[in-house]
């Protein structure tokens, strides 16, 4: 992964992985040194190979995800949010299995192997549970933005064409009052216009693209044609209708 990163991220993004993941490793090295020069054998008791095994967890938990919040981050700037999320759920699993080691020194022998054994999994079911949610929700909305470019009309987009068209309807004669009040009409609706991947709202928008193309190109014709316009308002308010109920 290391190698994939070279050409997105340039030559300070490999240096600072290298110098994390060796942290990392030098931590987890460290952590299996404490435990086994450190520790008495008399104090290895069942709760503390416990401690090592969600120690190593950790430390490894940490060093997979850093790379890949690095490796997404630099080839789609789009998708630091979810990266972000997942940081934040692994670093708050890190002070609770943290808290979790810390507590188990002053817990007493008996009953205690089963209490931290319970714990450290429950954690380690929450945090992988949390990164697979957001990698879930993370490719859901990547397949939403693809099908949205898919369609050639973005709703942003959409917006915008509206807007140069309001300001240029503005200056057109009192011919024009009911295909401008038609076109506003469609205006305030294409505003609320809530993402939506299906195919058929795909279509809807690509052909009221289109028709804000041609209604564009006729008003800012001198002197535009009256009855093309009102038309082409018409078209577009049939369209609108059908697309606005639309939801993801």
């Amino acid at each position: 992964m290391t190698e994939t990163l070279k050409s997105p991220g340039g030559g300070k993004t490999n240096a600072l992985l290298r110098v994390v993941n060796l942290c990392l490793v030098l931590a987890l090295a460290l952590a299996s040194v404490i435990f086994f020069l450190v520790v008495p054998t008399k104090d290895r008791t069942s709760v503390a190979w416990i401690d090592l095994a969600a120690a190593l967890f950790l430390i490894f938990l940490n060093m997979i995800t850093f790379q890949w919040i690095v490796f997404k981050a630099s080839r789609k700037a789009e998708t630091i949010a979810a990266v972000s999320v997942q940081g934040g759920i692994v670093w708050m699993y890190d002070l609770a299995a943290a808290a979790a080691i810390v507590a188990s020194f002053f817990a007493r022998p008996e009953n205690a192997f089963g209490v931290f054994l319970s714990i450290h999994l429950v954690l380690a079911f929450l945090v992988l549970f949390g990164i697979a949610a957001t990698l879930v929700l993370d490719r859901y909305v990547a397949t939403i933005d693809g099908k949205e470019r898919r369609g050639g009309a973005s709703i942003s987009e959409l917006r915008s064409m509206t807007e140069r068209i309001a300001a240029t309807f503005a200056h057109l004669p009192a011919e024009f009052d009911a295909a401008k009040r038609s076109f506003l009409a469609s205006k305030d609706d294409i505003r609320y216009f809530a993402p939506n991947p299906s195919d058929n709202a795909i279509r809807l928008e690509g052909e009221i693209r289109t028709i804000l193309s041609d209604l564009e190109a006729k008003i800012a014709v001198s002197p535009a044609d009256a009855a093309a316009v009102n038309a082409l308002a018409v078209s577009l308010a049939e369209k609108v209708t059908l697309r606005k109920p639309m939801r993801q």
